[in-house]
């Protein structure tokens, strides 16, 4: 069997062992997005909040309702807070999965690579097969010509 032909069960695990790290990180980069996104959300609903109270009049709201909107906005810290560490936490991920893409990206290269030259070797044996075929053939008929 040749070797190009050995080679495709390793070049079809390669090329899928790569499709599913690209997938792995196209789906975590979503997600790190996404986090963000909320991340920004939280920030902006927090700023609203902090605005709406620091443009209330004097005795506008009472003790327990003012109390109660300072807990409100802690409650925001925090989440605003946890959000940054679960982004974190997503783009470590996220280069963890990149790094692992680009390790099957360049495996997947170096069997590529390999079955080109394996293709190639292949070939040119094949035409220096088909050339010393021509030539036994052409001294073939030009030895029947010497001899009639």
């Amino acid at each position: 069997m040749k070797a190009s032909k050995r080679l495709q069960p390793v070049v079809k695990v390669t090329d899928r062992r790569e499709k599913d790290a690209a997938a792995a990180l196209g789906k975590v980069q979503q997600e790190l997005e996404n986090n963000r996104q909320r991340l920004v959300e939280l920030k902006s609903y927090r700023l609203e909040y902090a605005s709406h109270l620091s443009q209330s009049q004097p005795g506008q709201f009472s003790g327990s309702k003012l109390k109660d909107y300072q807990s409100f906005l802690n409650n925001l810290d925090r989440a605003i807070e946890q959000q940054k560490q679960v982004i974190v936490k997503f783009e470590q991920d996220y280069e963890r999965k990149k790094r692992q893409w680009l390790t099957a990206r360049n495996r997947k290269k170096a069997v590529n690579s390999l079955l080109d030259k394996h293709i190639l070797a292949e070939e040119k044996q094949q035409e220096r097969k088909i050339q010393s075929e021509v030539d036994d053939r052409f001294s073939t008929q030009m030895a029947k010509k010497r001899d009639s």
